[in-house]
C-alpha cells in the first residue's frame, strides 16, 4: 500500500518495512504529488440577498428671512423612505442596495488508500464571480415658503408656496467581477414662485418682491464591503452534521484557502474521521443617506414708519435656508451556505514514535457530497427605527427683528412689532405667480416694484407730517 500526502505540503512517502533517505522521500513525495494533483469537488455558493431598512422622518422650520417679523419662514419635511436590498437591480422608494453573483469552491478529493499525515494542509480553491451590484438613494421632502410679516398692528402670513420633490441618486459597485464601494448624488429643482407684497398705513408702509424656490440633492456612501470566502468544517464519525458537532468558520478575504489536519493522538488510533467542508460566503457594508434641501431667495424687502427708514434690503440669488439631513448607518451583513458539503472519510493511525511524523488518515473511499439542511443562508433582513438627523441651520431661527422707530410728533419710540404702534389704519395686499423653475428674477424689474412701494410709503410719509 502506499503511503502519501496528497495535499499541498506532501512531505513524505514510505513503503512499510523500508527506509529511504530524506532525499529520496522529497522527490518521490514532488512526482507523486505532481500526478494526483487536481482532483476535486466542485460546490457552488450563490450569493443573493435582500433586506429592508426604514428610517424616521425629519420635519423643520426657520425664518422669517431676514427678519424675524419680516420675510420668508420654511419648513421642510424629509424622508429616506426605506433602504432594501435585493437579489435583482431594483430602483424602489427608498434607498435601494442589489446585489447578485456566486462563487465556486474547489475542494480537494483523495484516491482511496491514500495516506494524509497529521498536521499536514491542503488547499481549498475558490473562484468568485459578482454579476451586478448597484446602491440607489432616494429622497422625499414636503416643503412649503411663505411670507409673514408682523409690523405694529399689522400681522399675518400668506403661504408662498407647497411642494414635493424626489431625488433618485444610483451608483455602479461592480468592477470587473468584484464588489467595490460606491457613492452617488443626484438632484432635483423645484418650482420657483414671485412673491409681492405691500403694506401701506396712514404713518408706515412696508413692501416686498421677490422669488423663493426649492432645491433637494441627496446622496449615499458605502464601505468597501468586507467579503470572505471560506468554509465551515467539522469532524464526524459518519459524515452527518448533529445537535452536538461544533462548526468552525475558515475564511479569507483574498489569497490562499486552507485546511490543516488535526493530531487527534494515540486515544484516537483506528477511529473514523469525516472530514467535512461547506463552502460559504459572508457579506458586510456599511450604507449612509444623506439630504439636503435647500430654498433659493432673490428680490428686495424695505419698510418704514414715522418718516425713519426701517429696512431696505435687495439681495441677490442665495440660499439663506438649508437644512442638512442625515441618516444612521446601516450595516449589511450576509451568510451563504452551500446547498451541499463534501466529506473525506479516514482511519486515524497512530504510531506512537515520536520526532518521526507516522500518524497519518488513511483515505477509506472517495469524497461523499451529502445537502446541506442545516445552515441555511441569512434570512432577508429588516432593520427598523434608523433615526434621521440635521436641520436647519440654527441661527436662521434666531433672526432679528425690524428696528424700533419713534413717533416725533409725541416722542414715544416704539418696538417695530408692538401692536400699539398709532400708524393708523390701512390694508394689505400679497400675490403670488409661479415661474419656471429655470428662470432668473431680473434685478432691475425688482428694483423698480420696490421703488415704487417706496415712493408710495414716501407719500404717507409727507401726508402724516402734514
Amino acid at each position: 500500500m502506499k503511503r502519501i500526502m496528497e495535499t499541498s505540503s506532501c512531505k513524505r512517502i514510505a513503503p512499510r518495512g523500508f527506509i529511504f533517505t530524506q532525499a529520496l522521500v522529497a522527490a518521490l513525495a514532488i512526482l507523486i504529488c505532481a500526478a494526483t494533483a487536481g482532483a476535486q469537488t466542485n460546490i457552488s455558493v450563490t450569493t443573493n440577498a435582500q433586506g429592508t431598512s426604514s428610517y424616521n422622518s425629519l420635519s423643520a422650520g426657520a425664518g422669517p428671512f431676514p427678519f424675524s417679523n419680516f420675510g420668508v419662514q420654511a419648513n421642510s419635511t424629509i424622508s429616506f423612505g426605506s433602504i432594501s436590498l435585493f437579489p435583482v437591480p431594483t430602483v424602489t422608494p427608498g434607498t435601494s442596495l442589489s446585489i447578485n453573483g456566486s462563487t465556486l469552491f474547489q475542494v480537494p478529493t483523495f484516491t482511496p488508500g491514500t495516506h494524509i499525515n497529521t498536521l499536514s494542509t491542503m488547499n481549498i480553491g475558490y473562484t468568485p464571480s459578482w454579476t451586478s451590484g448597484s446602491i440607489t438613494s432616494n429622497a422625499n421632502v414636503s416643503a412649503s415658503a411663505g411670507f409673514q410679516y408682523n409690523i405694529g398692528p399689522f400681522s399675518g402670513s400668506k403661504n408662498i408656496y407647497t411642494q414635493s420633490l424626489s431625488a433618485t441618486a444610483s451608483a455602479n459597485l461592480l468592477s470587473g467581477s468584484s464588489l467595490t464601494s460606491g457613492t452617488a448624488t443626484a438632484s432635483a429643482t423645484g418650482q420657483n414662485f414671485s412673491a409681492g407684497y405691500s403694506l401701506s398705513a396712514f404713518a408706515a408702509s412696508a413692501s416686498a418682491n421677490l422669488v423663493a424656490g426649492a432645491n433637494l440633492q441627496t446622496s449615499v456612501n458605502t464601505s468597501l464591503p468586507n467579503i470572505q470566502y471560506g468554509y465551515y468544517t467539522w469532524v464526524s464519525s459518519d459524515g452527518t452534521f448533529s445537535a452536538g458537532d461544533t462548526l468552525t468558520w475558515n475564511a479569507v478575504n483574498g489569497g490562499p484557502l486552507t485546511f490543516q489536519f488535526p493530531s487527534p493522538g494515540s486515544g484516537n488510533n483506528n477511529d473514523p474521521f469525516f472530514f467535512n467542508f461547506l463552502p460559504g460566503v459572508q457579506f458586510d457594508m456599511s450604507v449612509s443617506p444623506s439630504a439636503t434641501f435647500s430654498v433659493p431667495v432673490s428680490g428686495n424687502l424695505s419698510a418704514e414708519a414715522f418718516g425713519d427708514t426701517l429696512a431696505s434690503y435687495t439681495f441677490p440669488i442665495g440660499t439663506p435656508f438649508t437644512e442638512n439631513d442625515n441618516a444612521n448607518a446601516v450595516d449589511y451583513f450576509f451568510t451563504w451556505a452551500a446547498g451541499q458539503y463534501a466529506s473525506i472519510p479516514t482511519v486515524l493511525h497512530y504510531c506512537n514514535l515520536p520526532s518521526t511524523g507516522c500518524d497519518y488518515f488513511d483515505v477509506q473511499g472517495n469524497s461523499l457530497l451529502f445537502a446541506n439542511t442545516f445552515l441555511p443562508n441569512s434570512p432577508p433582513l429588516n432593520f427598523t427605527g434608523g433615526a434621521t438627523f440635521g436641520g436647519w441651520n440654527p441661527s436662521l431661527g434666531f433672526n432679528p427683528p425690524l428696528p424700533p422707530v419713534c413717533d416725533l410728533a409725541t416722542g414715544q419710540c416704539f418696538l417695530s412689532n408692538d401692536s400699539n404702534m398709532p400708524i393708523g389704519p390701512g390694508s394689505v395686499t400679497f400675490n403670488v405667480t409661479p415661474l419656471n423653475p429655470t428662470q432668473t428674477p431680473e434685478p432691475g424689474s425688482l428694483l423698480l416694484f420696490g421703488t415704487g412701494l417706496l415712493s408710495l410709503g414716501a407719500t404717507l410719509r409727507r401726508r402724516a407730517r402734514a
